[in-house]
């Protein structure tokens, strides 16, 4: 995903791993998938975990453990391309708007790689899949289908780089009539287990501030965060890039059916340092959704493990029953300890409102509307989801419990 090129840089992103002929000012930006070598390039070491700086790349402390690392090896290049037997081989592009709303859209770009069979099937297909929400949120899934994965290898991290032109000054917090430090109010938005971790010094939110773009990405490694800096004029940097990355821990990845998915969260339009405190602590420890008429569905597409917040699309998921669901939406968070009271923001959550295949017939959802109440006020005609469900993402910042009642009714 390239997100700027200034010219002179000649540089380009292809199958998630960055290169380029250097020498301008410009040069690759945007999110990748990296393989292992692909990883070794922009972090710049020869060994996960370890400060041994490569051609261009400045020596950092903001290592990753070796658990993603070396948990999915890349074999042989360029992900997912292959080798270097496989150098010439192409690539072909085809993207599509799948669906848009006055509340995000949704945009997929498929990846056909080469060489194609005797039967015409190719070696492999990636789909990439971007959920856009109004409010800059921006959730990435990448799903691969290969005849053989393993073959085709697995890329080890995500990273988002950017021209260090692009990075201005970090937009902390005010501290307005208190007493604190603003980084500890933003460390007790994370989860227990990131904001307590010895092995932690730096939070998303440090390693990115002032950046016009951010990302997060889950992982079950201890310290799954790395960051580098590259110098002027080498290939692909331009004048200078910084670099943030996720790694991907491949032992908690399992194909099925030759397939195998990537997920990651980005967020656009300048996040402050509180909107990437509160939006990466919800995406690693979702807010809980006590429901009272219908059920959470933990089951729904890409809601990898099961907790009921759907990694690939960035919503929560809540069947209806007999057209109606009530429930309270809760940003405390789950993980805080016992005795604390876990209070956090949350950032513009999104619940899609889907009907059990049961009840279809007798719900008519291509004339029907919703209507909503919210913490008291009113809502209707949320917009429909592509299979009819209805998609609602509230347009404000949580900071205690609040009431949703939903009903279907004929237009």
């Amino acid at each position: 995903v390239v997100l700027g090129d200034e010219g002179g840089g000649g540089g380009v992103a292809e199958g998630g791993r960055a290169g380029g002929k250097g020498g301008g000012k410009g040069g690759v930006t945007g999110v990748f998938l990296l393989d292992g070598e692909g990883f070794e390039a922009m972090k710049g070491g020869e060994e996960a975990g370890k400060v041994s700086p490569g051609e261009g790349w400045s020596s950092s402390p903001r290592k990753p453990s070796n658990a993603f690392a070396d948990a999915s090896p890349s074999r042989g290049g360029m992900w997912p391309m292959g080798g270097a037997a496989l150098a010439g081989v192409t690539t072909t592009w085809h993207s599509e708007v799948v669906w848009t709303s006055r509340v995000g859209a949704l945009v997929e770009m498929k990846q056909t790689v080469g060489p194609f069979d005797a039967l015409g099937r190719p070696r492999a297909e990636v789909l990439w899949r971007f959920m856009i929400y109004q409010w800059g949120q921006m959730y990435v899934d990448v799903s691969l289908t290969a005849e053989d994965a393993e073959r085709v290898g697995r890329p080890v991290s995500w990273a988002l780089a950017l021209e260090r032109s692009m990075i201005g000054k970090p937009r902390g917090i005010e501290m307005v009539g208190v007493d604190g430090d603003p980084e500890k109010l933003l460390r007790a938005i994370y989860p227990q287990a990131v904001r307590e971790s010895p092995t932690i010094r730096e939070l998303p939110h440090q390693l990115q501030g002032g950046w016009p773009v951010a990302m997060i990405g889950r992982n079950g490694a201890v310290n799954p965060w790395w960051a580098a800096e590259q110098k002027a004029g080498v290939a692909g940097a331009g004048a200078g890039r910084t670099v943030f990355g996720v790694g991907i821990d491949g032992r908690n990845i399992t194909p099925v059916g030759g397939r195998v998915s990537f997920d990651c969260m980005v967020l656009l339009n300048n996040p402050t340092a509180l909107m990437m405190a509160g939006s990466f602590g919800q995406y690693l420890s979702p807010p809980r959704i006590k429901v009272r008429q219908g059920e959470l569905d933990r089951n729904f597409p890409g809601d990898v493990d099961n907790d009921g917040f759907v990694d690939s699309y960035g919503f929560q998921v809540v069947r209806l029953s007999k057209g109606r669901a009530s429930f309270v939406l809760d940003p405390t968070d789950v993980t805080a300890p016992r005795g604390s009271d876990g209070a956090r923001p949350v950032f513009y959550p999104a619940v899609l409102f889907t009907v059990p295949a049961v009840e279809r017939d007798a719900v008519d959802l291509k004339n029907s509307r919703m209507l909503l109440n919210i913490d008291g006020k009113q809502f209707a005609d949320p917009p429909q989801w592509p299979d009819g469900s209805f998609l609602l993402q509230l347009p404000y910042v949580l900071d205690r419990p609040v009431g949703v009642e939903a009903v279907v009714v004929k237009k």
